[in-house]
């Protein structure tokens, strides 16, 4: 050791003596490059919650409670090295307390807890106004999260990246690379990602455009949760845009591949897209569109044995033509080819439709008339296509629900995914009937799906994203389904009256072989009234929808305010109730009657004040739903901010309840014969109550530095 020391203390003796050799000029040189700071805040934060959970929907019900408190001191540096041209720098340090009295049912109670941590966040910026430049970051956060309404637990998630980027017109790229890990307890992930995309962009001075990109981002990640995954994304794509005519064109690729010593699921998709569009005389306007498509998926459960494939690949091509005449008629027909496949089946649709608007000025106001009519053959061969991965993204649970893109979907084929929001983002599968159920939309002759739960580590209310796969009805058929429509609105008085009517026919007609569904047959009659006197907009509307397989009628009613008062108050607000009554129908999907009430309440009021400077703002909502699923969830919150002098106080509060409830003993039934599709009869009994209630509050207060650059 001491050989090693010796050395090293020789070393930095000489260099200090040549720096002090050097001319004065010389030593001076190196303290440019000290850091020189050109803003510096202090903030300090204080936030406190209350929340409550009971969930039965499990054989022994969990109850849970959880006040807690959190402060927060973190201080601000932005400046630069040498130059503000030459380095810039962001420096974000912090410390963290909680305390928590977290409890369970599900354990033994542990009294109040106490938590400390800290962390950091680094951000170097080299060359930042040249046009080739480097970012630098480091980023370590150990936030003290509540012990279970956080989506988050506690833990230190550590991120590391580098970022490189070129712009000089017509030329763009970036490469970047950023590992994020994660340790939470006895639990650690890690996700790897990097990032190589680029960009030719040019316009031209008689205004045409050209452009080409391309991009390619994988990504690596593993968890101590024994899983293990990597993908892989392709993007490509150009645009051509010469004013009379416009042509885009996208290519993308994704692989996703993770695995558990229990179970794996992987996805292939491929999209290549084509879009022309072009500006005709006599305001003609035509719009193509040739999309292709290659996606396959399999789920396997090593336990079991069970596994599920999907495969779907095919093609849309769909040609618009587009016409305004004067101002008072546009039409438009639309052709679309829709081919899909799947190992031993097949679907092809090609259907024809036009679209025509009038309006027409009258001595009160005006008149809108229009009419659609459209015919759809559709020719099924074989054990029935796959939809793989269907996405639906930013969904609200549990106020929320969403409608599948297909029509003729075999219910039980239908597979529903939840995409975790937190590292490593893998892909969970729900369970049906305890955390979503599946609801027939017979407009549509689809199927409609409300996430009413979620597993425990993932917060309620929230917004997240899905994707669902599903194999649509088997059987060799060829089926015909025509649709005819018409509408009309009278605008009175300046817009404040506006009755209208509406009708939408359906029919359909098995041309050949035997269709395993419901044929359609629906007539939809809609009427409504809407108002608009000030800052109100108002809304009635009743709609009828006569079908032997699942008929209903339904009541909505809308309202909206929102003003301004002295360019210093603004109001918003807005109700809306609906009434839906199912009537008895057909043997599939529910055979029973029932109704099903939505009402939602919100609104928020704001105040500012220019001496003081001074920002009030105060808002809620409120949403229930009872019918299948019951829920209820409203929001409260609250903010404060007043800025005085170098200081800025904020003070916020928020408090939120959420239940939801799936009906108690529904009966699924179905029979299969000749006309009707489905399994043997079967029963599923369901009582799952979850309850959420929170209360938080939080205190910010900062303190603007001055910064240490000299005058």
């Amino acid at each position: 050791m001491s050989r090693l020391r010796i050395p090293r203390c020789r070393l930095i003796l000489g260099l200090a003596l040549l720096a002090f050799a050097a001319p004065p000029g010389a030593r001076a040189d190196w303290k440019q490059f000290i850091p020189t700071p050109i803003d510096n805040d202090v903030f300090f934060e204080v936030f406190s919650s209350f929340e409550r959970d009971h969930y039965t929907g499990l054989p022994t019900p969990v109850l849970w409670t959880d006040p807690f408190v959190r402060e927060r001191l973190s201080l601000d540096s932005y400046g630069f090295s040498y130059d503000p041209r030459f380095l810039q720098y962001q420096l974000s340090l912090g410390v963290l307390l909680k305390q928590e009295d977290y409890e369970s049912s599900q354990f033994d109670d542990l009294g109040w807890t106490y938590g400390e941590g800290y962390d950091y966040n680094v951000r170097l910026t080299v060359l930042p106004e040249h046009p080739y430049n480097v970012d630098l970051f480091a980023i370590r956060v150990e936030d003290q999260f509540r012990e279970q309404s956080a989506i988050q637990r506690d833990g230190v998630s550590k991120i590391y990246g580098v970022s490189a980027q070129y712009r000089e017109k017509p030329y763009f790229a970036h490469a970047g690379f950023v590992d994020n890990q994660v340790e939470n307890g006895d639990s650690s992930s890690d996700v790897q990602k990097l990032n190589l995309d680029g960009q030719y962009f040019d316009r031209f001075t008689d205004g045409n455009e050209i452009a080409f990109n391309a991009a390619y981002n994988p990504s690596w990640f593993t968890s101590s949760a024994d899983l293990d995954g990597r993908s892989h994304e392709l993007l490509a794509g150009n645009l051509v845009n010469l004013q009379v005519a416009r042509l885009s064109s996208d290519i993308t690729y994704l692989t996703t591949d993770q695995s558990t010593s229990s179970a794996s699921f992987d996805s292939d998709q491929f999209r290549w897209d084509e879009r022309l569009t072009g500006y005709l005389p006599w305001n003609f306007r035509v719009e193509t569109l040739y999309r292709y498509q290659d996606d396959s998926s399999r789920d396997r459960d090593f336990d079991s044995g069970v596994s599920r494939d999907f495969a779907d690949h095919g093609y849309d091509v769909q040609f618009d033509l587009i016409h305004r005449l004067f101002q008072s008629l546009d039409s438009r027909y639309t052709l679309l080819d829709d081919y899909r496949a799947s190992p031993g089946a097949k679907t092809s649709n090609l259907s024809n439709g036009l679209t025509m608007s009038y309006t027409k000025s009258i001595p009160t106001g005006r008149l809108i008339v229009g009419g659609n009519v459209a015919r759809a053959d559709t020719d099924s061969e074989g054990a029935g296509t796959d939809v793989v991965n269907e996405p639906h993204l930013g969904i609200a649970v549990p106020t929320q629900v969403f409608l599948l893109d297909q029509r003729n979907v075999d219910e039980a084929s239908i597979a529903v995914f939840l995409r975790s929001p937190l590292a490593p983002f893998e892909l969970v599968e729900l369970i049906r009937d305890e955390q979503y159920v599946v609801l027939a939309e017979p407009t549509q002759n689809t199927f409609q799906i409300q996430v009413f739960t979620l597993p425990a580590r993932f917060a309620v209310p929230g917004t997240y994203d899905f994707f669902v796969s599903y194999t649509l009805l088997a059987g060799d058929f060829s089926l015909r389904v025509d649709t005819f429509g018409s509408n009309a609105t009278v605008e009175l008085f300046d817009n404040l009256v506006a009755p209208y009517v509406s009708y939408q026919r359906e029919e359909s007609d098995v041309l050949s072989g035997d269709f395993p569904g419901y044929a359609i047959d629906s007539t939809t009659y809609t009427a409504g009234l809407r108002m608009t006197y000030g800052p109100f907009r108002l809304r009635g509307e009743y709609q009828d929808l006569e079908w032997e397989v699942s008929p209903r009628d339904a009541w909505r009613a809308e309202l909206q305010y929102v003003d301004y008062f002295n360019n210093s108050i603004s109001l918003f607000g807005s109700a809306s109730y609906v009434n839906t009554h199912y009537r008895e129908g057909a043997l599939a999907y529910y055979p029973f009657a029932y109704t099903e009430d939505s009402v939602s309440v919100s609104g928020s009021i704001t105040k500012r004040w220019n001496d003081p400077r001074m920002y009030l703002a105060a808002g809620g909502s409120f949403a229930q739903i009872e019918g299948l699923v019951d829920s209820r969830a409203f929001t409260l919150n609250g903010s404060w901010n007043w800025s005085l002098g170098l200081l800025d106080f904020s003070l916020g509060a928020t408090g939120y309840f959420s239940e939801s409830q799936s009906a108690q003993s529904i009966r699924f039934a179905a029979t299969t014969s000749s006309s009707t599709c489905g399994s043997p009869a079967s029963s599923i009994d369901m009582n799952a109550v979850r309850t959420r209630l929170g209360l938080g509050m939080a205190l910010l207060v900062a303190s603007a530095l001055p910064g240490c650059a000299s005058s």
